[in-house]
């Protein structure tokens, strides 16, 4: 459907159950009969000063018809799952964190009307019912993320949305990828051998994830203030103002504290100076980037294909040698001088990004997904 029509969907969604008009919702979606006849039931004991209240369990199912019609599911199933039993990507995190918080998840899978793979999960608070829609690529790794929600008022609302670009190797492996969403903005993830995330650029840290000898454990470095399990964000400001000084270090997961010590220890002058160098380098392009997903993902997803691009090759100059404790200042050169030698001046890359592409077009009205 396109974005009008959506629109024009959920406000006849929204005055049917406001209105009372049940019949008008069964004509509009094809709801299951015991759901239809629980909403007439839940009309004819309201009175004119109550409320609408529509229950979790009918938003979801109402949610879950709405979103067949619109995204044009097609052999899909759906089942009832333990958040537990979940296996979720780890660019989402973020998102996975909402869905792991319930006890159980009503899960959608099938294919759109483009012929993509997507997998809804369908959770409830006391006042909503919430949705992720997750997209997959031809590889099946996961590109796309739109969160929408029902009201116990019968409201539908756009929430916020999630876009992954990929670099893949010769032989179809996740090499690099570049994320964008709604709250964190940028990031920038490197893999292993595995296909699993192991170092990653955010505005204001660099992560970088470590399996050795049995242990498994988050190295991080940048503009924040550590804690004994993770870090927390201070507001990154601009790049131009802070000094290496400025650059921390914390270490956190499955590891000895000796070891833990010895690494939190290998953050020296040096090393933080490279740092705070790499965040300079990546801050304009960050910016660079339209954070207007909902209104032209395509595009967006343009831009950040590029970005990827350039990016790729990060891990060399990034990777701290765990077992050593310290950073090996020989491989890992400040990440400035590397955009000016292997993926071009910045300046060049923000000119690059601010010209539109021969086919950029505007899918204002077009059928561009959900949102």
């Amino acid at each position: 459907m396109k974005k009008k029509e959506i629109l024009e969907l959920d406000e006849q969604i929204t005055q049917c159950l406001q209105g009372g008009y049940i019949e008008g919702l069964k004509d509009l979606l094809e709801l299951p009969d015991d759901i239809i006849k629980r909403l007439f039931i839940h009309e004819m004991e309201r009175t004119d000063n109550t409320k609408m209240q529509i229950p979790p369990d009918i938003l979801q199912e109402i949610l879950i018809a709405r979103d067949k019609k619109v995204l044009g599911l097609k052999k899909y199933d759906i089942s009832r799952v333990k958040s537990g039993e979940l296996v979720l990507d780890d660019e989402l995190r973020q998102y996975n964190s909402e869905i792991e918080d319930e006890e159980e998840i009503t899960v959608v899978r099938g294919k759109s009307k483009d012929g993509k793979d997507n997998v809804l999960y369908y959770y409830s608070s006391n006042d909503m019912a919430t949705r992720q829609q997750r997209t997959f690529n031809e590889h099946g790794d996961i590109e796309s993320m739109h969160r929408y929600a029902m009201f116990m008022d019968g409201r539908l609302s756009y929430i916020d949305n999630a876009v992954i670009s990929y670099k893949y190797d010769g032989k179809g492996n996740k090499k690099a990828a570049l994320y964008q969403d709604d709250i964190a903005g940028m990031t920038y993830y490197e893999y292993d051998k595995d296909g699993d995330v192991s170092i990653y650029v955010q505005d204001e840290a660099i992560g970088q994830k470590v399996k050795e000898d049995g242990y498994t454990y988050t190295i991080h470095d940048g503009y924040f203030t550590p804690t004994n399990n993770g870090y927390i964000y201070k507001g990154m400001p601009a790049t131009e103002t802070l000094t290496a000084e400025d650059m921390k270090r914390t270490v956190w997961g499955n590891i000895p504290q000796d070891k833990k010590q010895s690494i939190l220890n290998g953050m020296d002058e040096k090393r933080k100076e490279e740092v705070l160098s790499i965040l300079t380098a990546v801050e304009p392009i960050f910016q660079s980037l339209s954070t207007d997903v909902q209104k032209n993902e395509q595009d967006v997803r343009k831009r950040m294909d590029k970005v990827v691009t350039w990016f790729t090759g990060f891990a060399k100059r990034l990777k701290i040698d765990p077992k050593l404790a310290t950073q090996d200042s020989s491989v890992i050169s400040a990440m400035k001088s590397a955009v000016h030698k292997t993926i071009g001046k910045t300046a060049d890359a923000q000119m690059d990004l601010s010209t539109p592409a021969k086919d950029e077009k505007v899918y204002e009205g077009e059928d561009y997904g959900d949102n």
